[in-house]
This record gives structure tokens, sequence and C-alpha cells, in this order.
């Protein structure tokens, strides 16, 4: 497993909102996310409609993060680690509405299978401090 470096927006060691996009967090996945980062609040998952070849992902995305403005109104001053949607095209598309509302990418939840049909969280991915670390090899 990997620590990820905290998100700068929250001092280290502060409760985190953890919103998943798609499904829900098994007790062990909560104990592994709360090894790699400390401490979270209760999980929020947030319903993604099935996405048809003709949707424009920018709608979708914007009303997915829609709801969870209503769920946290202050996205900008909380520490979000989120659990992508499926769907690479629309996780990339919440992301970017997700840095447009909040002013700062979120942490992010990645998952494996274990061979035997579980999924264990593998890493908790700090996308604002990669793309600070991006920024700096320009």
């Amino acid at each position: 497993m990997s620590v990820s470096v905290s998100n700068p927006t929250e001092p280290p060691g502060s409760r985190a909102d953890l919103v998943g996009f798609g499904h829900g967090f098994t007790l062990s996945q909560l104990e592994q996310i709360t090894t790699l980062i400390g401490p979270v609040g209760e999980p929020l998952l947030i319903k993604v409609p099935t996405v048809g070849a003709r949707d424009d992902l920018a709608v979708v995305a914007e009303s997915v993060v829609a709801e969870l403005r209503r769920r946290i109104p202050s996205l900008e001053s909380r520490r979000l680690v989120v659990d992508l949607p499926g769907l690479s095209s629309l996780a990339a598309a919440v992301l970017v509405e997700l840095h447009g509302v909040a002013g700062h990418f979120p942490l992010v939840v990645r998952r494996a299978s274990s061979g035997d049909g579980h999924f264990n969280v593998v890493e908790v991915i700090d996308l604002d401090g990669l793309r600070l670390r991006a920024r700096a090899r320009r």
C-alpha cells in the first residue's frame, strides 16, 4: 500500500470527507483508507446515472458534483477523498468539475482485486500533489 502526501488544503490528521461515485465501501476498505490517510467521516455515496453514448459528459459530471455540493456545500474548504466513477471519461469530467468548484484536486482512492472476488484499497493518490510536482517540471 502507498501513503499519499496530505492534501494541502487541510492540515495532516484532519478528518476527510469520503465520497463514493458508484460503489460503497466495506469495513475493511474503510480501515485501509484510515490507515493510509487518517480519519475519515461517514462515507457519502453519490449515485451516478447510466451514461449513454450520446450523453454530454460535462453535463453529467456537473449534475453529479452538484449533488455532492448539495450534501457538502463548502467543498473548497474540505479535504475530499473520492472513489471515482468506473467510466474513465466520466471520471475525468468529474475531476475537472470538482477542481473547478473546490479549487483543488481531491485525493483519489485506488482499489485492486485481491484475487478472491474482493477489492482492497491499495493507494490513495494525492492528485493536487501530483499536479504541483508536475508544474515544477515545466
